[in-house]
């Protein structure tokens, strides 16, 4: 390493990179920031570690999610309760290649969505009396 020398304002190699008088203030910053840019072994594994979490805890249950609901959704037939994602339940009438058909109430009224709207399969929940 090639030190500068500050009353002459000469220059300074450090590793093969050439620095101005003006980029340092004195050696020992210099120093300081070339040894702050060694990769730390530990450090990697945390980037690693971190990773991993992030995938084991955030997108792996994500991806589990979207294809049991995919899963559900292939799997309707005629005479399923659902309840749709805005809340509107019924039993399934008709099952088209991307769209649904149900009935809802006593009164039949029939109402067409496409299929990604439909939230839950099973028996129609009823809220707690008050």
């Amino acid at each position: 390493m090639l030190k500068y020398n500050y009353m002459a304002k000469t220059l300074t190699v450090y590793n093969g990179t050439l620095f101005r008088k003006r980029e340092l203030i004195n050696n020992t910053i210099l120093e300081d920031v070339m040894e702050g840019c060694v990769m730390d072994p530990t450090m990697i594994i945390m980037i690693v570690a971190m990773i991993g979490i992030f995938y084991f805890f955030m997108i792996r249950p994500e991806n589990k999610k979207k294809k049991k609901l995919a899963e559900m959704r292939s799997s309707l037939a005629a005479g399923d309760t659902i309840t749709t994602i805005g809340g509107i339940f019924g039993k399934v009438v008709q099952v088209a290649d991307d769209k649904i058909t149900f009935e809802t109430g006593e009164d039949r009224v029939r109402i067409q969505v496409a299929k990604w709207a439909v939230s839950t399969v099973g028996k129609a929940t009823e809220e707690p009396p008050k």
